[in-house]
């Protein structure tokens, strides 16, 4: 590896490590409550009388779940920079690292599903999204719970994960209108608000933010990079008259990776951020320190995220 790479290495995956440091602070001076310095559309959300089919009135924790359902996401991808900061840093930027950066964007793409700021969805349509992630996310582990062998913890961790699950649709059911949750989680709705596929929300999330990338294509071009393959579909592998293969991955394809990383964090934090109306001095020094690093990684170029 060249001293320059070495270099380089270094300075992106600090700027990665970055990320949770930044989320931390922020944090801890309050963010995850609307602002009290000004008008916020969480401020605004949060003062909604909703209610049932039967006129019951909705709990608090349901009206802020869509907040506080893309803050946990958003966490998780600060937590994820840091370890792709780590790979970075150690130069181990081969599948690993893909696999994190496939990761980043899920999380980046459900979360904006979740808080989506289109005027076409309504904070009713947000919360029935985020109820759906979690009955959703809740099904998955009711089903893995299912196929464990038996066992007197297992069985108990099984009744549990149905009971969960149970009491979970019918709370739906009370709060919502017209609740489809029969048969493939992928066809289940609330109020019209379907479960979308993370290839979906992918695109969505891309077209969203304006990038000039196929957010689906890009999706699944980190997927077949995050899964085991065959010799002719390992990127970067390349062969000589003698059949000899040689794996090559250079210092722009690592750049576009911790672009890409760095980029869905980024979109997730400024989304939690405009909904409860922060903008701190501590995000606009990280853009500043991050761009010194990553000139105009934030200025939207279509093409700019492509890394194909």
């Amino acid at each position: 590896m060249l001293a320059e790479h070495r270099v380089r290495l270094d300075e992106m995956g600090g700027a990665l490590r970055s990320c949770r440091a930044l989320f931390c602070r922020m944090w801890g001076q309050g963010f995850y409550e609307p602002s009290t310095t000004g008008p916020s559309a969480a401020w605004s959300d949060f003062q909604l009388l909703l209610a049932g089919p039967d006129g019951t009135l909705w709990p608090t924790d349901l009206r802020r779940q869509p907040r506080s359902t893309a803050i946990k996401l958003l966490h998780q991808q600060a937590d994820y920079c840091a370890a792709l900061g780590l790979l970075v840093t150690a130069g181990e930027v081969a599948d690993p690292a893909s696999t994190l950066v496939r990761a980043l964007i899920e999380y980046a793409a459900r979360g904006y599903w979740i808080l989506d700021p289109d005027p076409t969805v309504d904070h009713r349509g947000r919360c029935a999204r985020a109820v759906l992630f979690e009955l959703v996310s809740l099904s998955h582990a009711r089903d893995a719970a299912t196929k464990l062998p038996t066992s007197p913890e297992l069985d108990a961790s099984r009744a549990e994960a149905k009971t969960a699950f149970q009491a979970m649709k019918k709370a739906a059911e009370a709060r919502f209108l017209d609740v489809i949750l029969v048969n493939d989680p992928a066809q289940w709705s609330i109020e019209g608000q379907r479960y979308l596929s993370w290839t979906a929300i992918a695109e969505a999330w891309s077209a969203a933010h304006d990038t000039g990338v196929n957010g689906a294509a890009l999706y699944k071009l980190l997927a077949l990079l995050a899964h085991p393959q065959a010799y002719s579909a390992t990127f970067g592998l390349h062969f000589d008259k003698d059949g000899v293969g040689t794996r090559i991955l250079t210092i722009t394809w690592v750049e576009k990776l911790v672009q890409l990383a760095l980029v869905a964090f980024y979109s997730s934090l400024t989304l939690v951020a405009n909904y409860l109306g922060h903008r701190p001095k501590e995000l606009v020094n990280w853009e500043d320190d991050v761009e010194k690093i990553l000139p105009s990684i934030f200025v939207t170029t279509p093409g700019a995220d492509s890394i194909t």
